[in-house]
């Protein structure tokens, strides 16, 4: 993909949602002479204003826009307006930086008008086909258990037949298969995943994303996964966003919201990587209660609730 089309789109987008409403905003805070107010450089409407010229507004005016905008608006502002003096300053970019920069327009776009969405969402739909590896048995795998996991690569067409009966399924070293988890996920969601990648997917629409992940049973009725921050950038977009715990069987997924996993993050098992963040996570079943450990002997959080039934 074009790296100079890609950071134009990103920078015209965040403009045609930061114009109309800088420019309401500060006239409706200030008056006729909102430009005088605001400084000698912002002449003429802010529709007309480049992008630093609108983020510096917003950010050394924020307390017009408080209380308006969502919250965490403030911070992806300021992230905006880090990617764009990387860009001025010609510095180089990763797929990762870009990725990230098409991630921040798109949200920062979502927060102030959803209507002009629609080219950034389908820009970061490509990346992340681009940047992720497609979910991938062991080398070891048997023939039938592949030919297994490509049965129900398309949910459009298992949605509307009956259920597979999940306990016959073949597991791959102890594990249940990636595909019939999501298959139960997006059942359970009533959601048809178009876009799958790595170990996420979404939907067409970015209705909905998940971070589905498996694990075999351990000793002692235990379970651990090892969470990316990558994983969860990819699927923070979504406006429903979930990290799915598949636990030995298509039967038994904790489906956590994001926003909860986010909380527990700081209070996981780090594991850093060359792909940036990560973290172990690590779950058990004592009768039938479920709880995610967090660091510190005894410390565990209940999330019973999350099961699907």
């Amino acid at each position: 993909m074009d790296t100079d089309k890609i950071v134009r789109e990103c920078r015209e987008s965040v403009k045609a949602a930061l114009g109309p409403l800088v420019g309401k905003s500060l006239q409706a805070a200030y008056g006729t002479n909102w430009q005088t107010r605001c400084g000698p450089e912002y002449v003429g409407q802010a529709q007309t204003w480049d992008l630093q010229a609108l983020l510096k507004a917003m950010i050394a005016h924020w307390h017009v826009f408080d209380g308006q905008l969502p919250r965490g608006t403030r911070s992806l502002v300021h992230e905006m307006k880090d990617w764009r003096n990387h860009v001025a300053h010609e510095r180089a970019m990763t797929p990762d930086d870009l990725f990230r920069l098409v991630d921040t327009a798109l949200r920062l776009v979502r927060s102030v008008d959803n209507t002009k969405s629609a080219g950034l969402q389908e820009i970061r739909s490509r990346l992340m086909l681009a940047l992720a590896p497609e979910p991938h048995l062991p080398a070891s795998s048997t023939r039938a258990s592949t030919d297994h996991v490509g049965k129900y690569d398309s949910l459009a067409d298992t949605r509307s037949g009956p259920t597979p009966d999940v306990k016959k399924q073949v597991h791959v070293n102890g594990a249940p298969p990636w595909s019939d988890c999501l298959m139960r996920i997006a059942l359970k969601l009533d959601v048809t995943f178009s876009i799958k990648t790595g170990r996420c997917a979404l939907t067409s629409d970015a209705a909905c994303g998940v971070c589905c992940l498996v694990s075999k049973q351990h000793a002692n009725d235990r379970y651990w996964w090892n969470l990316r921050e990558r994983q969860l950038v990819a699927i923070s977009s979504a406006r429903a966003a979930y990290v799915a715990l598949a636990c030995g069987t298509p039967d038994t997924i904790l489906l956590v919201p994001l926003a909860n996993l986010r909380e527990w993050t700081p209070m996981f098992n780090p594991k850093p990587g060359e792909d940036g963040a990560g973290w172990h996570v690590h779950v058990e079943c004592s009768g039938r209660r479920w709880s995610v450990l967090l660091q510190g002997r005894g410390n565990k959080v209940d999330v019973t609730r999350f099961l699907i039934t």
